[in-house]
């Protein structure tokens, strides 16, 4: 009799720990894969949010002559000689390097000789900026995250960190 009702237990137990993970099994849902055009609104979003978190930092510093090109934005702050830099001109600069909030991350007082348009020591978004100043000029260049160090940043920059650099261009 004892094992009747052992036997019983037991399969009563089975029957309902079965049932029971049947019934979460089929509640559990699967989670929805991300398309194609999820990461694409999430993109635009994070390149929208640092869009306004530049135009406040411009704002905040009374910047108005602002050119933006090629997603890089440039105030003037001295004009220069007539002499135009191009792509493949070998030229001196100097520079400061700060994240947006201020903190200053790299400085540069000794000229530093590059090669625009052939990435170097600095960030891409420098070269774009370069072409088309002039020799002996200053400015400030405000990089995105995306034409500086990118999602990676390196040894100094964070990760999709927004950079301002105050470049000037020396006289040769």
């Amino acid at each position: 009799m004892k094992n009747i009702q052992f036997t019983f237990v037991i399969t009563f137990v089975t029957l309902l720990l079965t049932l029971f993970s049947c019934n979460q099994e089929t509640q559990k849902k699967e989670k929805p894969k991300p398309n194609k055009e999820s990461f694409i609104d999430a993109n635009k979003s994070i390149v929208n949010e640092e869009i306004n978190m530049i135009s406040n930092y411009i704002k905040r510093h009374g910047y108005t002559n602002v050119i933006r090109k090629k997603g890089v934005y440039i105030i003037n702050l001295k004009k220069g000689l007539n002499t135009i830099v191009n792509r493949k001109d070998i030229i001196r600069i100097t520079y400061k390097v700060s994240l947006i909030n201020g903190t200053i991350v790299e400085e540069q007082k000794t000229p530093q000789t590059i090669v625009v348009g052939k990435n170097g020591n600095v960030a891409m978004g420098i070269h774009y900026a370069l072409e088309g100043m002039r020799l002996g000029s200053k400015s400030i260049v405000i990089l995105p995250s995306h034409m500086a160090y990118g999602l990676a940043g390196n040894e100094i920059i964070p990760p999709k960190a927004t950079l301002i650099y105050e470049i000037e261009i020396l006289k040769n």
